[in-house]
């Protein structure tokens, strides 16, 4: 997309999160049919300020010729760029360990890898919600994938029953409801990528999805441990909305019992230390990356995988319904 240049190096990036299963015609984007494979119903994470190395923005990287350069605060600080644009935190570029090798771990997330991040990237605090997606859709005039061929759904998660295709779903017709406040779910990649470019207009920034690297990152494992406050499943139930005996789903019962059978209201648990909420469980976040089936080969400068099956796309941070394993800070899913 076209963004105006900036003078810190810092591009917003928009990540996505999911709530169930969301339709996963890509078109576009690989030689299978339409309707060959399901992505998670998402809704957005974040929006990430900030280059990596291979995204610099505007033709003058130093930012000297730039007339109308978009300032941006320094890491650590939190910022908006409009009244209802996503709240922003910008996250202080570092060095940190990608995957892991150990028998805890899924194939998919060896080999474990270093990874420089170069500059510093803002994230959005929050997923991005119900309400600030409606207002894209608004100005828009936009039709989710969901809502594209007269209504062809979404994949669920759905009380007390196994996950299901159920036609006619969307992010506006959901089995509960979804509050302005509640993340927004059944939205696909390119909707989530359409959202991002929006805001880039709107704005005069630029604003795409985070790359898998920096959602790691943000995340905040990297450091060996399974969750960004270390090792112990029962302090997840203070940082996520995961499996709990009110969802009533068979066999993913952990005993948090906060009582949110669908996702929460973003912000309704305790943040990372960088200020980000839902990092873990709640709803899948997308990323920029293509599927690899493992890391071997991966960009070590945290830019986005960009080849591959670029017919299916990364999800990162885990579901309502997920029982602590599965809501790892490396576990990832195409």
């Amino acid at each position: 997309m076209t963004t105006a240049p900036q003078k810190h190096p810092a591009q917003r990036t928009t990540g996505a999160t999911w709530l169930a299963w969301a339709c996963a015609a890509v078109l576009g984007l690989s030689s299978l049919p339409v309707g060959a494979h399901i992505e998670l119903k998402a809704s957005f994470v974040a929006l990430a300020v900030g280059n990596t190395a291979n995204e610099h923005i505007g033709s003058d990287p130093s930012g000297e010729n730039d007339a109308e350069a978009v300032a941006v605060p320094p890491a650590g600080e939190q910022f908006r760029d409009c009244a209802d644009c996503p709240e922003m935190v910008v996250i202080p570029a570092g060095r940190f360990e990608m995957g892991c090798d150990t028998e805890d771990c899924d194939d998919d997330e060896k080999p474990a890898h270093e990874v420089q991040i170069r500059d510093d990237f803002a994230l959005g605090r929050y997923e991005v919600t119900v309400g600030e997606f409606r207002r894209f859709v608004e100005a828009k005039g936009y039709r989710s994938d969901a809502e594209q061929d007269a209504g062809r759904g979404c994949w669920e998660v759905l009380m007390g029953r196994e996950a299901g295709w159920t036609p006619g779903r969307s992010w506006r017709n959901l089995e509960y409801a979804a509050a302005d406040r509640e993340p927004v779910t059944c939205v696909s990649w390119n909707d989530a990528q359409a959202y991002a470019a929006w805001l880039g207009e709107r704005t005069g920034a630029g604003y795409r999805l985070p790359s898998e690297a920096e959602w790691e990152y943000a995340a905040g494992p990297g450091t060996g441990t399974k969750y960004h406050f270390q090792n112990d499943r029962e302090t997840l139930c203070r940082y996520s909305n995961l499996a709990d005996p009110t969802k009533l789903l068979p066999n993913t019962l952990f005993g948090c019992g906060y009582g949110a059978p669908y996702p929460a209201a973003v912000g309704s648990y305790r943040p990372n230390a960088f200020g980000l909420y839902d990092m873990h469980g709640n709803v899948w976040e997308w990323a920029g990356d293509c599927w690899n089936r493992s890391y071997a080969g991966a960009p070590t400068d945290g830019s986005a995988w960009l080849s591959g099956d670029c017919g299916q796309r990364i999800v990162r941070g885990g579901l309502w319904s997920f029982l602590p394993r599965l809501l790892r800070g490396g576990n990832r899913y195409r």
